[in-house]
């Protein structure tokens, strides 16, 4: 069953946030193909390489040569993941919402992550499990 994984985070904080969970999401051995869209790539591209002093993200664009030995490729548009990716995080919410859950188990991903605000009333996800999180005061992702 395909499983979304929802967090709620402040916009002021979404993307290093979102940085971080990558970084756990892929110290568990798993790939990304992280999709963003044109306006913002280069801006991604650069904020995986920098959202820490100390520590970075590995990625490279889906079509490059490396893209097949790199934990993270990064894609403009829903795709086959050159790494073979099990998990697909989109960037923005709205770009999510204009694919469909089978296109994205046609291309064989069992996870998709996303971040925003809050969840959208309007989103309707038939079997499909949704779970969401939310940070705690002590900065730690809980189940609402």
């Amino acid at each position: 069953m395909m499983q979304v994984l929802y967090y709620e985070v402040k916009q002021d904080k979404r993307h290093r946030s979102l940085c971080k969970l990558m970084e756990t999401i892929v110290s568990k051995g798993l790939k990304i193909l992280f999709i963003v869209n044109d306006a913002s790539y280069s801006y991604w591209d650069a904020l995986l390489w920098t959202y820490e002093q100390l520590s970075f993200l590995p990625h490279v664009a889906n079509a490059s040569n490396n893209a097949a030995n790199t934990p993270v490729v990064i894609s403009n548009s829903l795709q086959q993941a050159a790494n073979n990716a099990e998990v697909i995080v989109f960037a923005d919410f709205d770009d999510f919402t204009c694919v469909s859950i089978d296109e994205v188990k046609n291309f064989g991903f069992n996870r998709i992550v996303l971040m925003g605000e809050k969840w959208p009333d309007d989103v309707d996800l038939n079997d499909v499990m949704v779970t969401k999180y939310r940070l705690n005061p002590e900065s730690k992702w809980e189940n609402f």
